[in-house]
């Protein structure tokens, strides 16, 4: 389906909605059959018998669809099965035929169809290069108070790096070593082996196994997390189901769950070498992690995606064209606890099960980082940390801030972006610059076509960073465009130039200005590495909301988070036009700036060139008599005068001549100037 497309449902023996006869609907016509599956499914064979997850318009369908099989079933049909109802927010599992298959493309409450995959699995070096040494180090941010679950494949409950805090069972887990690694990356005591320590030592570890249920519900898993008695602020996900390059039924689910439930998702990319991925990576809500090659060192020169032995790490961009992954980190040698032992460990976990892990270990630090209030931000008394957690997307901007890109030229280099994703998590600039920086956290709600403004001011040092994300609701996975909602980031620089989030950064790591706006990603960034000294503008425009994507609020509109750092930010309610912290009022009061025109406005605020008064030709902000004679020397003398040419042209016929004359004359000499006159009036530049 393409973009600017909307899926609209009612019933067959009601007059057609009002808004389909509106003029610029361009096209109205049935959502075919065809529409509605996956295209390898048509090419099954007349006789095969296919599994197979139906996602329905509606939760409430599903009972209704699921019913419906079962009785075409009993009545025969050959290779009818459903498996479970609960898989997913809207997903039926189901094994069809390929007649009954094609039957239920063409029902109402189906909104499409795809093959079902099953599950598969995809440190001291890492604390110093991401700076969780730095951090407990200097502020004591170990995790405490920090919860988070790891969904794996099993887990070695009963290590010695878990006896200080265990681990807390969200389901029943068997026993392996990949969660039991996944696991320890997170949150290892390191007080038996110092080496093994994980990111969040202090924090609270929640573990499940996908495979706890053989129809795993992730939408009701999620749903679980944020209650009694988890509350889980994130969850790292190294596995997923079956390789797709596709936006899938499964990935629409997952971007229900985060979007419903507002917990941060962390989700491996693959290793395949390839754009082949677990669909959940596809997900626009979740923050999908790549890998690179550190070489078991703490220079990141020599890192690399494609060298080395063995498969690398999985690659976007998703089909759409959206930026995947989100972020990277390290593929190889990773020291972490292993299984079957108590006292079992390895230094050579990798992949990008270890890099997602890693990354949703700062994750977390980013949590706690916000509850200490290291972002200038205020946290309530008596709060909780669950209930004083940043909102996911909020914590998937400030990692994206603050991660640490890989130097690039183009698309086809090693660490490209769709192989590095938006850089590798490291958390010291947060740690540097976090306290001055500007953070919304989905504090302003913004309504279709609505602009947003705010203004920093930047020196030239640091860098000046700015990054927009917001949640979206989930797309149908027949849609082109994955992206229903579109939030568009803008930032101007003090002489007016344009940057459009992401303009540029396909081939770079810097931001180039011009072009126009992404209209793909619910993540832009606006990257400057030597910002202009002087007032910087940001804007996030609404230019799209066709979804509801604020549903507590009754009214149509977004949320969206908003980081900034490498710049002063001034306050959200201050109307101060030229970025110096006073307001405009206070300062056409005190007479520090001019308002020629009487607007309220700084005139420096309204025009880049020389400000002027039509009639004001001394240049003094008044209109007098001497102005008059000098308008008269001008005339028939030829003499010059000191404000631009344009303030003697009262007339705007484009000359000075007598006819300028006698309209100034007529204003001085109290005539009244001639109903058509633009005189008196308010000018700059050559306008």
């Amino acid at each position: 389906l393409p973009d600017r497309s909307f899926l609209v449902r009612w019933r067959g023996d009601d007059p057609a909605p009002v808004a389909l006869r509106a003029p610029f609907v361009r096209w109205i016509g049935p959502y075919l059959s065809s529409y509605r599956l996956e295209e390898s499914l048509l090419a099954e064979p007349a006789d095969a018998s296919v599994r197979v997850v139906i996602m329905v318009f509606d939760p409430a369908e599903k009972s209704v669809v699921a019913e419906r099989l079962r009785s075409l079933g009993s009545a025969g049909a050959p290779g009818t099965i459903v498996h479970s109802e609960s898989c997913g927010h809207r997903l039926i599992q189901c094994t069809l035929s390929r007649a009954t298959l094609v039957a239920a493309a063409s029902w109402n409450e189906v909104a499409f169809i795809d093959r079902w995959q099953p599950w598969g699995a995809d440190m001291n070096i890492v604390r110093a290069v991401t700076g969780a040494l730095a951090l407990e180090t200097g502020h004591g941010w170990t995790g405490l108070g920090i919860r988070g679950e790891v969904l794996d494949l099993g887990f070695n409950l009963g290590h010695s790096e878990f006896l200080s805090n265990p681990l807390i069972l969200h389901t029943p887990v068997p026993a392996d070593s990949h969660g039991a690694s996944t696991s320890g990356i997170l949150f290892a005591d390191g007080l038996l082996d110092p080496t093994a320590r994980g990111l969040l030592p202090d924090g609270q570890g929640i573990v499940a196994a996908w495979d706890a249920d053989p129809a795993f519900d992730r939408y009701q898993h999620t749903a679980e997390l944020v209650e009694f008695p988890l509350f889980a602020m994130f969850q790292s996900a190294s596995v997923g189901t079956g390789l797709s390059l596709e936006y899938t039924t499964l990935t629409s689910d997952l971007d229900a769950a985060t979007f419903d439930f507002d917990v941060l998702h962390v989700q491996s990319q693959s290793n395949t070498g390839s754009r082949l991925s677990r669909p959940q990576a596809w997900a626009k809500n979740v923050i999908s992690v790549g890998g690179v090659r550190h070489f078991n060192d703490t220079d990141s020169t020599n890192d690399c995606w494609g060298c080395g032995s063995g498969v690398s790490a999985s690659y976007g961009p998703a089909s759409d064209g959206r930026v995947k992954p989100d972020l990277v980190h390290f593929y190889d040698s990773i020291r972490t606890i292993t299984s079957p032992d108590l006292d079992a460990y390895t230094s050579v976990f990798g992949g990008t099960s270890a890099a997602t892990a890693i990354v949703a270990g700062c994750a977390g630090l980013v949590i706690g980082m916000w509850i200490d209030e290291h972002f200038g931000n205020t946290i309530g008394a008596g709060l909780s940390p669950f209930d004083a957690r940043p909102h996911a997307a909020t914590v998937r901007a400030l990692l994206v801030n603050a991660a640490v890109p890989y130097s690039f030229s183009a698309p086809a280099d090693d660490l490209s972006r769709a192989r590095q994703g938006w850089g590798r998590a490291d958390l010291a600039w947060l740690e540097e610059w976090g306290p001055t920086a500007l953070v919304i956290d989905e504090s302003r709600p913004i309504a279709p076509f609505e602009t947003h403004v705010q203004r920093v001011h930047a020196e030239g040092s640091p860098a000046l960073r700015v990054t927009l994300v917001y949640m979206d609701p989930p797309a149908i996975p027949s849609a082109a465009i994955h992206r229903v909602n579109d939030l568009t980031l803008r930032v101007t620089s003090p002489s007016g130039t344009a940057y459009w989030g992401n303009r540029g950064l396909s081939t770079g790591v810097w931001s180039q200005p011009g072009g126009d706006p992404d209209h793909l990603d619910t993540v832009e960034n606006v990257f400057v590495p030597v910002p202009l000294d002087g007032c910087w503008k940001i804007e996030v425009i609404a230019t799209e909301v066709n979804v509801d994507g604020r549903p507590e609020s009754p009214e149509l509109d977004a949320d969206y988070a908003l980081v900034v750092t490498g710049g002063t930010p001034l306050p959200i309610d201050l109307v101060d036009c030229n970025c110096n912290g006073l307001g405009d009022g206070l300062e056409i009061i005190a007479g520090s700036v001019s308002d020629l025109d009487g607007n309220g406005v700084p005139d420096e605020c309204q025009c880049d060139g020389p400000l002027f008064v039509r009639g004001d030709l001394d240049h003094d902000g008044e209109v007098e008599l001497v102005d008059f004679f000098l308008l008269l020397d001008h005339v028939f003398f030829g003499a010059s005068f000191s404000a631009p040419a344009t303030a003697g042209d009262l007339t705007s016929d484009g000359g000075i001549d007598l006819a300028d004359a006698l309209y100034l004359a007529a204003f001085l000499f109290d005539f009244g100037p001639p109903p058509l006159a633009p005189f008196p009036g308010f000018g700059c530049g050559d306008e």
